[in-house]
């Protein structure tokens, strides 16, 4: 079985993957850069969510549901409100109809 591709084809596939070894350790230091600033940017704001919600307030709960398949403006993605059980951990426990849900 004969190879495709003429001598002048690989050898400039062959230049092209050599000028982008040097540039793998550039993309993977901006590549954890961002994934730094990503994640950073996430803490944020999960705290200051759970700065905000105390023992006994009220709070809306998000219905991810309705949200996807929403695609009307004046459709409600959350329900509520609900009250707050307790603040322990990432996330906050809602007294929805009796029931904890978080």
């Amino acid at each position: 079985m004969a190879q495709r591709g003429t001598a002048a084809e690989k050898r400039a596939q062959a230049e092209l993957l050599t000028g982008l070894v040097p540039l793998v350790p550039h993309m993977r230091a901006t590549l954890k850069e961002t994934q730094g600033r990503y994640k950073r940017d996430h803490d944020r704001r999960l705290g200051l969510r759970a700065e905000k919600l105390t023992f006994g307030c009220c709070a809306w709960l998000r219905d991810h549901a309705k949200e996807e398949g929403a695609g009307d403006k004046l459709t409600r993605v959350a329900s509520g409100p609900y009250r707050v059980v307790s603040t322990d951990g990432p996330t906050v426990p809602l007294d929805v109809d009796g029931e904890h849900r978080r």
